[in-house]
């Protein structure tokens, strides 16, 4: 199962993912920030490594909360 959660910057939407995922700890916790805290130097190079490394993170047949701000590419 793959719970999304998309939103504005400073929307609560990390906040929320934490909090289903301290509940339903069975769920992997995927944050686009936590890539972007990981692979990211603030050059388009590094966001771009960031995010194809979150998509890439989206499997099939594991739960999943996939958190990430809007509803651009990387939410397509």
């Amino acid at each position: 199962m793959k719970l999304m959660i998309f939103g504005n910057l400073g929307s609560g939407k990390s906040t929320l993912a934490k909090a289903i995922n301290a509940e339903y700890t069975r769920f992997q916790l995927l944050s686009i920030d936590d890539f972007r805290l990981k692979y990211g130097d603030g050059s388009m190079e590094a966001e771009l490594i960031a995010k194809n490394a979150f998509i890439n993170s989206v499997l099939p047949n594991t739960d999943q909360i996939i958190e990430a701000t809007g509803c651009g590419d990387t939410a397509e």
